[in-house]
């Protein structure tokens, strides 16, 4: 509310005393209300100037028309209220670091980093808007959201609506082949200890855009011997692959590193994380064959999960087993189990299958295999890759335990995760040269950018298959002819996610043969066609001016990566 006083006078400057006054809102004939007298009691609209023609009243901050009539004199006037106290109380109630005591600069140059440190231990939980600044920080502030500003951290620049999960937009994607949920449910499930995803792409995919933070692009052929972008510099890689680690390896610290043949660059990010698992319930199922066995459960200390599961046999004859079987993704785990004496005293041996091939026949009685007495003894079973195939744990009395129930007593199986997150990404690609340089067949000696290990593909090509070439056939038939080649290959190998880059403002015919929505359309059709689930970054980043987003009209900014990178974290989120 702002307190306003005026006179009501003729064209000749003559006061006229109780003038009727009217006040509207602003070029309408509708009244304001809650209006206020000068001692802040409710002033009933319209009102009237007092002996001396002193008008005086209180509106609501906005924008009116103050009406004066008396005799044949009716004019108005054009008000504006606008009471600085509610905004300085709500600046008080939404502080930002610059303000007093914390006087951070935000000036892209100073290091603010203990201004917003003493800022969040006082502030927390708000949607804080930081003015268009940029604020050079050690590492990115997590009390707050933080909107309309730039962070740099190591020198890179990351966009504060990353922070802000309230500015969340629909991820646009077509659920199709269910293969963006099959990722998701890879990254949670703690018996798949690999979830590798490769992204085969190109400039966009590797991060080209964003000068003076993206790394050297050359000397590059084409091939997997490229350079590669650093893990600190914004891209939409950069930011899903933090995204995993921490919404799906609790917060564990990337282990960075590069493709061997590649000069520079860390394309490939780690993240590994321990889970040890009870055999009970869940994907474990537990058989019990023979007479005189039994399962039971007890509390147990020094047990990684504070119990045993004890499989007893007590058919000296032989015949009886227990069976433990689980799906798994991998080549290794841990089995923690207890000892309690010699084989004669009471340990059973157990057998371990892989896809239904023995890998050996294992102890679990003190003295042998260097076991002493105790729980949690650990061994680590280490095989050949297999992907989604039956790990089985069987039960074996030996022909010597004539007497007496003997038992397996397991306390866990325990995973050690790893989600390898591998950007293959190649600046200048087509379908056409990824599949001939980089992908099994090719004859340039820099290893495939897709192994046996990979269960996941995202492909992300076809914005340089545009390009006329007068060596090639130039059409959007020819480019799903050639996905479709390079699909043939990546298809039997993993699961394959397709996904189609950003508009372009830059669509002319004598460079292009066709033009971005082509190469959306095509990648749907094939998408739809194929039974493959697509991202559609091209809808997430259709805006009426794409410099906003992209400096050069195509490849994304600082800002431009992180609508992009929102949109493939959004997709796999609502999967």
């Amino acid at each position: 509310m702002e307190l306003k006083n005026y006179f009501a006078q003729d064209d000749g400057g003559n006061i006229l005393p109780n003038a009727i006054c009217y006040l509207y809102e602003r070029g309408t004939e509708i009244l304001a209300k809650n209006l206020q007298a000068a001692d802040g009691t409710a002033l009933v609209n319209p009102f009237t100037a007092d002996d001396k023609g002193m008008v005086v009243f209180a509106a609501p901050n906005g924008l009116y028309d103050l009406r004066i009539t008396k005799g044949a004199r009716d004019s108005r006037i054009r008000v504006q209220c606008l009471d600085l106290t509610d905004h300085l109380n709500r600046l008080a109630g939404n502080p930002t670091p610059k303000d007093s005591p914390w006087l951070a600069k935000g000036d892209g140059v100073t290091n603010d980093t203990a201004a917003f440190a003493a800022f969040e231990a006082v502030v927390k939980g708000r949607r804080v808007d930081l003015g268009g600044s940029v604020f050079v920080l050690d590492e990115l502030p997590k009390k707050n959201s933080y909107l309309n500003g730039a962070f740099k951290v190591g020198g890179f620049t990351r966009i504060t609506a990353l922070n802000d999960n309230l500015s969340a937009q629909p991820p646009r994607f077509h659920r199709i082949g269910g293969q963006l949920a099959m990722l998701k449910e890879s990254l949670s499930n703690p018996l798949e200890q690999l979830t590798s995803l490769v992204v085969i792409a190109d400039s966009i995919g590797w991060g080209s855009g964003t000068p003076g933070e993206q790394a050297v692009t050359d000397p590059r052929n084409g091939t997997l011997a490229d350079p590669r972008n650093n893990f600190g510099a914004p891209s939409w890689f950069n930011e899903f692959a933090r995204h995993i680690g921490e919404r799906y390896a609790f917060n564990a610290a990337p282990v960075l590193s590069n493709w061997p043949a590649s000069p520079s660059g860390e394309c490939i990010v780690e993240y590994t994380v321990t889970h040890d698992l009870y055999p009970r319930g869940g994907r474990f199922n537990v058989q019990s064959v023979g007479p005189s066995v039994s399962v039971t459960d007890a509390l147990t200390s020094g047990s990684v999960t504070n119990c045993q599961r004890m499989f007893a046999d007590g058919n000296s004859s032989g015949g009886s087993y227990h069976s433990i079987s689980f799906p798994f993704t991998g080549t290794t785990f841990a089995l923690h189990f207890g000892v309690v004496g010699d084989d004669l005293n009471g340990g059973l041996d157990y057998e371990l299958f892989v896809d239904g091939v023995s890998q050996g026949v294992y102890t679990t009685s003190a003295g042998e295999d260097g076991l002493t007495y105790g729980n949690n003894r650990i061994r680590n079973h280490t095989f050949g890759y297999v992907r989604n195939k039956t790990v089985e744990i069987r039960t074996k009395r030996r022909a010597s335990q004539t007497t007496g129930t003997k038992a397996l007593r397991i306390e866990a199986i325990r995973v050690k995760k790893t989600i390898r997150l591998t950007n293959q990404a190649i600046n200048g690609a087509t379908t056409r040269s990824y599949r001939i340089y980089n992908l099994p067949g090719n004859t340039q000696g820099h290893g495939n950018a897709v192994g046996p290990q990979d269960n996941f593909v995202l492909v992300g090509l076809g914005t340089n298959d545009r390009i006329r070439n007068p060596t090639q056939p130039q059409s959007v038939n020819e480019f799903s002819a050639n996905l479709g080649a390079l699909l043939d290959i990546v298809q039997p190998m993993a699961n394959v996610i397709l996904m189609c880059s950003n508009p372009s403002s830059n669509e002319d015919p004598e460079k292009y043969a066709f033009t971005m929505q082509d190469v959306r359309g095509e990648i749907y059709r094939t998408a739809r066609a194929r039974n493959l689930d697509m991202i559609d970054n091209y809808a997430a980043l259709s805006i009426p001016d794409m410099s906003l987003v992209a400096n050069d009209g195509l490849h994304p900014n600082a800002l431009g990566y992180y609508l992009y990178s929102r949109n493939v974290i959004g997709s796999l989120e609502a999967a």
